[in-house]
């Protein structure tokens, strides 16, 4: 009996220590399970939040870069805005300024000038008012002399003050001789007129316009030779003659070709009277009462026709 209790002690003993053995190790198994599962739930936590704040940042600067981006669009487009209404602006006051210094479109026209040079050059024909007779031809005509009339040339500077009023500053050379011609006779009168003139301008089309004008100008006159020294008891006389003062009138129309050139015929009518000065006969000086009335006091009135060729400046 004491040999089997002996040894039911000794297999109690055994199950109690292994059961005090499981009891240990369970726990202990446990209690490191469960620090590295916090310890792997924490690495899992740090992790996410890593993630979310890279997303977040990413988000973030995407945001600013929309942002900048936008700005930058706004600034352009009223930068743009901007440049437009300035440009709007100028256009108005251009606009308004043009309407200011043109007329209506009704009456606009390439005549349409203002405050704008221009200049001419002249040719003309024309009779004297007067004429002085010098003697008869074999068949019995009239040779005669006038100190008006003849042919010459002219330049002119005009100044458009508007589409209405123009100023003209105008020399001319007029040069006049024996009518009919006679062979070996030398008969002539040249002169040389500073004139200036105030027209008046009426547009009859879109390219043309009519023009009247008057003014006074100062007569400068050459001499008056008579040379029939070629005949038995001929002579040469040369006449000089005084500066004079004399008034003019004209009418023309005015075509114009282009915005630069233009052309006009017109007529001009010359009133003007010489004082003769001196006179030399053969080279000898003579008393001047010695000639006929007309010749002390010639007439230098005269109507001409002319054409010019004008050039006008923009």
């Amino acid at each position: 009996m004491s040999k089997k209790i002996i040894e039911r002690k000794k297999f109690l003993l055994v199950v109690f220590t292994a059961v005090v053995f499981l009891l240990g190790i369970v726990p202990l198994a446990e209690a490191q399970e469960e620090p590295q599962e916090k310890v792997q739930g924490e690495i899992r936590e740090e992790a996410k939040e890593e993630v979310q704040e890279e997303v977040q940042e990413e988000v973030q600067e995407k945001a600013q870069e929309e942002d900048q981006e936008k700005t930058q669009e706004e600034t352009q487009k009223e930068d743009k805005e901007e440049i437009k209404e300035e440009g709007q602006e100028e256009t108005q006051e251009k606009v308004q300024e043009k309407a200011r210094k043109k007329p209506s479109k009704k009456f606009r026209g390439i005549w349409d000038r203002r405050n704008k040079f221009r200049a001419g050059l002249s040719c003309f024909a024309g009779s004297g008012s007067e004429k002085i007779e010098i003697g008869e031809t074999n068949k019995g005509d009239a040779v005669s002399i006038s100190g008006g009339g003849g042919i010459g040339g002219a330049i002119t500077l005009g100044y458009d003050l508007n589409p209405y009023v123009e100023i003209d500053l105008t020399g001319e050379i007029q040069h006049s001789w024996l009518k009919p011609r006679v062979k070996n006779v030398d008969v002539g009168f040249n002169r040389y007129p500073l004139l200036s003139t105030l027209k008046f301008k009426i547009p009859v089309l879109y390219n043309a316009q009519l023009k009247f004008g008057s003014g006074v100008g100062f007569y400068i006159p050459g001499d008056l030779h008579i040379d029939i020294s070629k005949y038995p008891d001929g002579t040469n006389d040369i006449i000089k003659y005084n500066g004079a003062i004399g008034y003019h009138i004209t009418g023309e129309f005015e075509y114009f070709a282009s915005r630069f050139w233009s052309f006009m015929l017109g007529l001009k009518y010359h009133n003007v009277t010489y004082d003769v000065d001196s006179a030399t006969v053969d080279g000898v000086s003579v008393p001047v009462e010695i000639f006929i009335d007309k010749v002390r006091k010639l007439n230098g009135s005269g109507v001409y026709f002319f054409c010019t060729l004008g050039w006008l400046f923009q």
